[in-house]
């Protein structure tokens, strides 16, 4: 009975070890050497990343390059379900050029597991700034998905001379949050 306790409990643990080895997770070194976006941590597209905010006045900037045009999808999470419905973070998104206007942000509450939004953006260097609303010192995961493509609606494009150029006959996403907003300010050339 001793034997088949030990191989099932030897079992059980090398079951989690390949299955959290399939996760690639990266822990950021908590300092405040990341508040700025000069000192931003730079990150690999498609891989986890868990930090947390150190006290009510740190931010946490994390830069990436986007080599080919594509879609991103932001995802902000933590592992503590609360009861509160109270916002803890948000997760900014800028271009290298613009920290004064966001692409995208979004807010995390407590009682919500994760939150995410997908942009299509072209090829350059972009930023995550992650700030609190309610500060919580829980460590919170971010994680930038990347899928190359020529057809998403690509940021930003609130003008004609930046609008997104589209070929006929191909079909193009837009992000869903733009449904619930301003989508009239989208603006696409036909070439």
């Amino acid at each position: 009975m001793k034997v088949k306790s030990y191989i099932f409990k030897h079992l059980l643990i090398c079951s989690i070890a390949f299955f959290l080895a399939q996760i690639p997770i990266h822990l950021c070194a908590t300092s405040l050497k990341d508040n700025t976006p000069n000192d931003a941590t730079v990150i690999d597209l498609n891989k986890i990343y868990v930090d947390n905010l150190s006290s009510s006045s740190d931010i946490d900037y994390f830069k990436f390059q986007l080599q080919t045009p594509g879609n991103i999808i932001v995802t902000l999470g933590h592992e503590t379900i609360m009861a509160s419905t109270s916002t803890y973070w948000r997760a900014y998104l800028y271009t290298e050029n613009n920290f004064n206007s966001s692409l995208h942000y979004i807010s995390l509450e407590g009682s919500s597991r994760s939150t995410s939004f997908q942009e299509g953006l072209p090829t350059g260097t972009y930023y995550i700034k992650i700030s609190d609303y309610t500060y919580n010192s829980d460590n919170y995961y971010l994680k930038v998905d990347f899928e190359p493509s020529d057809n998403y609606e690509k940021s930003p494009n609130d003008s004609v001379s930046d609008a997104t150029e589209i070929n006929l006959n191909n079909e193009y996403i837009e992000p869903a949050h733009k449904f619930k907003t301003a989508c009239w300010a989208t603006k696409y050339r036909i070439k």
